[in-house]
């Protein structure tokens, strides 16, 4: 079951379009699916970073680090 709702991705695409253009449920599923696998390796990795510190507590630094990295490593 998807995390994120559809209606919240079809603003994000709208937001970022100037002009009026139709966007197709396939495209705002596709992305929303995207974004949620990404989101979830994000936090599996700022986990790992985490508990590699010996934290008890996910941070910020822990996410930006961890996107970071997945980010880096899928533009390769």
């Amino acid at each position: 079951m998807p995390e994120i709702a559809l209606a919240s991705i079809d603003r994000l695409i709208r937001k970022a379009q100037q002009n009026a253009h139709t966007v197709s449920l396939q495209a705002v599923t596709k992305l929303r699916d995207i974004l949620e696998n990404l989101g979830t390796e994000i936090a599996q990795k700022a986990i790992e970073l985490m508990l590699a510190r010996d934290g008890k507590r996910l941070n910020e630094d822990d996410i930006i680090l961890a996107a970071k990295m997945v980010l880096k490593r899928d533009t390769l």
